[in-house]
């Protein structure tokens, strides 16, 4: 499911490199990196390190 697969992209990496206390869920203190998504999956707009991407 959608919702499994989010979870495991989104969390996964950050544990398995070490970074699991920085990144890798949105939570006050960490790194507010986002992706929104369209319904198709296209990148629409992305927030890094806590700011817009342009």
């Amino acid at each position: 499911p959608m919702a499994d697969a989010t979870r495991m992209v989104a969390t996964t990496p950050a544990r398995a490199i070490g970074l699991g206390d920085q990144l890798g869920a949105l939570q006050v203190g960490l790194r507010a990196d986002l992706v929104i998504l369209d319904d198709e999956l296209n990148v629409v707009r992305v927030l890094r390190a806590g700011s817009w991407q342009e």
